[in-house]
């Protein structure tokens, strides 16, 4: 039966606007809601490129994962491959980045480091360029 709505897959879209959200109704009805983010842009994630090793701050025992980061793009992977995603704008009225990983501010300092900070206790983690 036509609708006059967009399909994906068998299911439904439909955009609703005053939530800014995208829901995808299935063949089934289940229903998932899907929220609109920014992409930082190409010039904010640049210097962010390539695979970093963790050299200073401590770890909880279950972000063992945090262990490696490489960003490609806006994509990151950690050392473990469950985990992973796209970087984020954030609010940045706090004076860190405008970039995010799970939330947390990342950025490359003067150091030629990348800084994760945020997150459980709001710590910082310091990352060296792992070649």
């Amino acid at each position: 039966k036509n609708t006059g709505k967009p399909l994906l897959a068998g299911g439904v879209l439909e955009l609703e606007e005053e939530a800014d959200v995208l829901i995808r109704t299935g063949r089934s009805g289940q229903r998932l809601q899907f929220r609109r983010f920014d992409l930082p842009t190409s010039e904010a994630v640049e210097k962010l490129q390539g695979r970093w090793l963790l050299v200073e701050g401590k770890l909880l025992p279950a972000e063992e994962w945090l262990q490696t980061l490489s960003i490609d793009g806006v994509v990151w992977k950690s050392s473990r491959v469950q985990n992973c995603g796209i970087l984020r704008c954030r609010d940045c009225n706090d004076g860190f980045s405008a970039v995010a990983l799970k939330g947390c501010a990342i950025w490359v300092g003067d150091d030629a480091c990348l800084h994760l900070s945020g997150g459980v206790g709001h710590r910082s983690l310091r990352y060296c360029r792992n070649s």
